[in-house]
């Protein structure tokens, strides 16, 4: 009678109930309702229904293929629980009700609403003497560079506000972007694309380019893409210098260019009102 006693105490001490001479673990709500998740994806990750074993008689190919069939769970729930904790959610957006116009909202009403974090990620800068400016992000958002019309350049650490490099070029600067990371940048200045460091020394002329008025760099195929005002499309190899694509437009000037992150098309708006890729 102790023994019993003392073996419900501690299987109420261990979070542990005895029903049926089963042992069930008790979990929290929270816990439970996340383990009900996981199991939900494990579903989606298995390789169909598992194989029926009953009916073999060969007892080794028999522990082989339990073995390997435990394998297949393990690494479903494995993959279950990566993309519950480890996959990025769902971005934000911003959503108008009835017939209210998004670019009415102000920045300082969504700081308002947002938590504190993000709260903190809203700036300010203010340039009035050399701008228009043009600004360009490294893939992973941290670095921001920035160049003037009027020849100012700088480099920015966005995570701590801080200054990399600023320094003028006494020159006029159409547009600049970063190459495969923060280290290198592209500039389109008055008669030909330069390339700098990040200390702001010259590193290379490209000539072949031309009068540069709009530049993307094609991460995925390290081929910085530039378009002069003579609607001349140009695709150079970064990686060994060459220039591997040179186009004729016939559809005058063109001064819009974006690169579509997914598959890596080039678009262009022309002056006509043409839009090209």
């Amino acid at each position: 009678m102790e023994e019993t006693a003392l073996r419900q105490c501690s299987g109420v001490q261990m979070g542990v109930k005895e029903e049926d001479s089963t042992l069930t673990k008790i979990m929290p709500p929270i816990e439970q309702e996340i383990n009900d998740e996981i199991n939900m994806k494990v579903k989606k990750y298995l390789r169909g229904e598992g194989a029926s074993l009953e009916g073999l008689r060969d007892k080794k190919l028999k522990g082989q293929l339990a073995i390997r069939e435990e394998l297949y769970g393990k690494s479903a729930k494995a993959a279950a629980k990566a993309e519950k904790w480890l996959m990025p959610s769902e971005g934000g957006y911003l959503e108008a009700e009835g017939i209210e116009k998004t670019w009415r909202i102000k920045q300082e009403a969504i700081a308002r609403e947002v938590d504190i974090l993000s709260s903190k990620n809203q700036y300010d800068i203010v340039l009035p003497d050399l701008g228009p400016y043009t600004l360009d992000f490294t893939s992973s958002g941290r670095y921001m560079a920035l160049g003037g019309h009027k020849g100012h350049l700088a480099i920015i650490d966005m995570k701590n506000m801080g200054l990399i490099k600023e320094f003028q070029v006494w020159e006029t600067v159409r547009d600049m972007a970063f190459l495969h990371n923060e280290l290198f940048f592209a500039i389109a200045q008055k008669k030909y694309l330069y390339i700098y460091n990040w200390q702001g020394t010259e590193l290379h002329c490209l000539k072949e380019h031309g009068a540069v008025l709009k530049l993307q760099f094609v991460k995925n195929h390290f081929l910085l893409a530039s378009i002069n005002k003579f609607g001349q499309l140009h695709y150079q190899d970064v990686t060994i210098g060459e220039m591997v694509g040179n186009y004729r437009t016939r559809l005058g000037c063109c001064d819009v260019m974006q690169v579509n992150p997914f598959n890596s098309v080039v678009a262009l708006g022309h002056s006509n009102g043409t839009v090209t890729m």
